[in-house]
């Protein structure tokens, strides 16, 4: 009985850290800030917006794997 009630409250606690994680990662791991882009834009002769596209896609590929890692809890 000890054991499932220790399981589950790690479940809990890894399902709540991982949603906090992924938010984080979302909102501010994987945020270029408008300076970054603006620069890399210049860099290589493209447009901020393309910097924009680039960096969600980006972003979006480092949530999947993300999930994949973390057993994608829901949330």
């Amino acid at each position: 009985m000890f054991e499932q009630l220790k399981h589950l409250v790690w479940k809990i606690a890894l399902r709540s850290l991982h949603a906090s994680l992924e938010q984080w990662l979302e909102t501010h791991a994987l945020q270029l800030p408008r300076n970054t882009r603006e620069e890399l834009a210049k860099r290589f002769g493209t447009s901020p917006e393309t910097i924009d596209a680039i960096n969600q896609a980006l972003k979006t590929r480092a949530i999947q794997e993300f999930h994949k890692f973390g057993g994608n809890h829901p949330k």
